[in-house]
């Protein structure tokens, strides 16, 4: 939720914090073939944008 009030001009605010919330080895254990933890994260934040971008944003706009 704080990331999606408090995005602005392409910026993720508290990533870091994202990340430390994920549940990799949750993903790991449902997934055939896992990303690796490294990428993982990358495809996370890249998708995480892309929702706030296409689906969150519109909304929040005045």
């Amino acid at each position: 939720m704080y990331a999606a009030v408090h995005y602005r001009n392409g910026e993720i605010p508290n990533e870091s914090a994202i990340k430390a919330v994920s549940d990799y080895a949750r993903y790991k254990n449902a997934q055939e073939k896992p990303l690796p933890k490294f990428k993982y994260y990358a495809r996370m934040m890249v998708e995480l944008k892309q929702i706030l971008e296409e689906e969150v944003e519109p909304l929040l706009q005045h």
